[in-house]
């Protein structure tokens, strides 16, 4: 997955554990800028950002639970404002 747009930005939904929480890893060492979405864990969504942040790329943590219509609308409301290059829905 190189990025040969050093600007290139990836939303990853569900981005703070397991499968989610490597795929973000990934695109930030490979110079990806991330827009991770999470629905709970503040203590997770933490530690991932400081391994993120290791990488020197910006990321842009989100809360939503998508069962909330009211949190959802509001995430797409956040998001239609980003220029999003790639989308990984885990």
């Amino acid at each position: 997955m190189p990025n040969n747009n050093i600007n290139s930005t990836v939303l990853i939904t569900g981005s703070t554990s397991g499968i989610g929480r490597e795929i973000a890893i990934r695109f930030a060492e490979n110079g990806w800028n991330l827009v991770c979405h999470y629905s709970s864990s503040e203590k997770k969504t933490k530690e991932l950002k400081c391994k993120i942040d290791k990488f020197g790329v910006d990321s842009l943590f989100l809360k939503a639970d998508f069962l909330i219509e009211e949190q959802l609308l509001s995430f797409v409301d956040k998001i239609s404002e980003l220029r999003i290059d790639s989308l990984v829905n885990n």
